[in-house]
């Protein structure tokens, strides 16, 4: 038995009636409360008849009523004024001035067993085998809600950039772009190039995509090696100089990662496709912010390594012609994952409604991404039609199954509860 599977039975009235306290008395729950997550009882606000008197108050519950000295809620004020012990096994008489039930078979035994093979399960997801039984309409719902729940989880990374940078969004903007840009491999090294080569240095050569490459390039400590081409050497002289004049210090090469990378993905292609994103988009975030629809905002982000790449994964090593243009997946990536979010918070904070609603509709309108957790979900016959599904069942899976909070998901509510 499990404190949070008696939440559960708790917060859904999952229990065997007629309830009685341990002195006689019937229990009638009007109202469960809610639950808290802060310090404090269980449940707040709950209402509850007991005998012929309705109290309003909070519920604490434990597995033995003896945690309750050996939690030490008998010390602590915030847990003396509950209108109710709820318990599993009453395994020890205290001294409390509420009284005590004890839940012990007064529930379906169904309903634990199918809660324990989920908890026990090493399968890709608990429920695996019987998602098909949940309404569609309800995981429709419950996509919904974490399409809003992750997009919230992103923006709590933003609200930390931004407040990082002393509120400059457009700086802001940038390193949280950058860091998209380095997908989930190189997402980090990306972030620490923004941090190296603020913006204002790069605007002093809007108008120079060599310049932005070489700049780029050199804080990502890739001019720090030998060159052997015209172009590279010509990168490489001009950093020397530009990283005298800024007194920058580049970044060691060693932080970037090519192995198990697709080619077209390596460090040095985004960086190629960052500086020319950078380029052609001057004040990219107002630009972002006054797209009406997700075609205009697609040819904003799109961006071609210059035609150096064409013939070259790294420097100085030639390869069979390609141009190097950011691809439609790693274009939708972008949006999805820095581009929404950030002109979400951004709009938020200046209660610009509109623009909220419209970042969501864009969410909607991009196809689903296409990752091995999608493919699995689908595999599993779970219907993922656009971004805003595939982003809520992301979250679905990293942050309920594999945590095992069947109890927090409304998939899993309705499965054990159908038991």
């Amino acid at each position: 038995m499990t404190e949070a599977f008696l939440y559960y039975l708790w917060k859904f009235k999952l229990l065997k009636t007629p309830l009685f306290t341990e002195d006689g008395l019937n229990i009638d729950i009007i109202s469960p409360g809610l639950l808290n997550l802060e310090e404090g009882p269980d449940f707040q606000n709950a209402k509850i008849k007991i005998g012929d008197t309705l109290w309003a108050g909070n519920v604490e519950i434990h597995l033995k009523s003896s945690d309750w000295q050996q939690h030490q809620h008998n010390l602590n004020n915030k847990y003396q004024s509950i209108i109710l012990h709820v318990v599993y096994q009453n395994d020890k008489i205290i001294s409390l001035n509420a009284p005590v039930l004890e839940l012990k078979d007064k529930f379906n035994d169904n309903l634990f067993q199918t809660y324990l093979q989920f908890m026990q399960s090493n399968l890709w997801i608990p429920c695996q085998n019987i998602l098909s039984q949940v309404d569609e309409f309800l995981i429709s719902l419950w996509l919904e809600n974490l399409s809003i729940e992750r997009l919230n989880y992103k923006i709590l990374q933003i609200q930390q950039i931004v407040q990082q940078s002393n509120f400059n969004w457009e700086e802001s903007f940038y390193i949280v772009l950058a860091r998209a840009m380095g997908g989930k491999t190189n997402q980090l090294p990306f972030e620490m190039l923004a941090r190296s080569l603020p913006l204002k240095i790069i605007a002093k050569h809007k108008n120079s995509l060599f310049n932005i490459e070489s700049l780029l390039f050199g804080q990502a400590g890739y001019l720090d090696m030998p060159m052997y081409d015209d172009y590279s050497c010509n990168l490489q002289k001009e950093y020397f100089y530009l990283k005298e004049v800024y007194n920058l210090k580049s970044l060691n090469s060693s932080i970037w990662y090519s192995k198990r990378v697709h080619p077209n993905s390596f460090p040095t292609v985004r960086i190629a496709q960052f500086a020319s994103l950078i380029y052609k988009s001057n004040h990219l975030l107002s630009k972002v912010l006054e797209a009406k629809d997700i075609e205009t905002l697609s040819t904003l982000c799109s961006a071609v390594a210059s035609s150096y790449w064409d013939e070259h994964y790294f420097f100085s090593k030639i390869t069979k012609l390609n141009q190097k243009k950011i691809g439609a997946l790693h274009l939708n990536s972008l949006i999805i994952n820095a581009i929404i979010p950030f002109i979400f918070h951004y709009a938020d904070t200046r209660g610009d409604a509109p623009t909220k609603e419209r970042m969501l509709q864009f969410l909607r309108q991009l196809p689903p991404e296409v990752n091995q957790i999608i493919y699995n979900w689908i595999k599993t016959g779970l219907k993922i039609t656009d971004a805003a599904q595939s982003q809520a069942a992301i979250h679905l899976k990293n942050n309920y199954c594999d945590q095992k909070k069947c109890l927090q998901c409304s998939i899993g509510i309705s499965l054990i509860k159908n038991g």
